[in-house]
């Protein structure tokens, strides 16, 4: 697998692969829901001024929000 260093500031997260359950016990995939996904925390950009964030955290992420990519 490549080496992804993320520039300046940004912050590189993987998706955790989270299902929601309703109360009738359906299971709804993370791909179906609309609200924010929990993320682990990848990589942080030598800029970072986060600093209560490190490798492994785990992050609420807006689905929306940022680029996905892929590798292979």
């Amino acid at each position: 697998m490549a080496r992804l260093n993320p520039l300046g500031d940004r912050v590189l997260v993987r998706l955790c692969g989270q299902h929601h359950q309703n109360d009738g016990g359906l299971i709804i995939p993370a791909s179906a829901s609309d609200r924010a996904v929990i993320a682990e925390v990848v990589s942080l950009g030598q800029l970072s001024g986060f600093t209560t964030l490190h490798y492994g955290s785990r992050v609420l992420v807006a689905r929306d929000s940022g680029l996905e990519i892929k590798l292979n």
